[in-house]
């Protein structure tokens, strides 16, 4: 995967757990995130977003982090970024990850560069889990609410009926 598909990619976008089999260490917090986004682009794409929904789970303000290279005047730059954002207190999260990765490649297709459409597509997916809180779908997690912005969800009445 490392030497066949990471050069061909535009963007990976592992989470803690991901980026740490990845790089055969542990990443504790957010702290570890810029050296291991700049380990992770050394293997080779284009940009890397370390997610990091899988921090403590008692932490109410989440972190991800985006490195990314680019060609000016002939000369690689690597640029990076953060972004901070609040955890939806929600057990409806299944998917988020193929979600944000999703609505990423949709940014870009539309013509919006890396950093918006990263930004964009938390927002989208900060949206959808929260519409998705009270969803009662299956066994287990649940998804977020993809269709927010089409079809809102009803709030439960007090005696947690739709």
């Amino acid at each position: 995967m490392i030497a066949d598909l990471f050069p061909m990619a535009t963007l990976i976008t592992p989470n803690l757990e991901e980026a740490g089999l990845l790089l055969g260490r542990e990443l504790i917090g957010a702290a570890d995130f810029q050296l291991a986004a700049k380990e992770l682009l050394e293997m080779g794409p284009q940009a890397v977003l370390i997610k990091g929904g899988h921090l403590d789970k008692t932490h109410t303000q989440l972190t991800d982090f985006l490195m990314w290279r680019t060609i000016e005047d002939g000369l690689e730059v690597v640029q990076s970024k953060e972004f901070k954002h609040y955890r939806v207190n929600t057990a409806n999260t299944h998917g988020t990850g193929c979600s944000l990765a999703s609505a990423i490649a949709t940014y870009l297709a539309d013509g919006h560069d890396l950093p918006h459409s990263v930004a964009k597509a938390i927002s989208y997916v900060e949206a959808g889990l929260e519409a998705g809180r009270f969803l009662s779908i299956g066994e287990g997690p649940g998804p977020l609410w993809h269709m927010h912005d089409f079809y809102k969800t009803a709030l439960p009445d007090e005696e947690g009926k739709y």
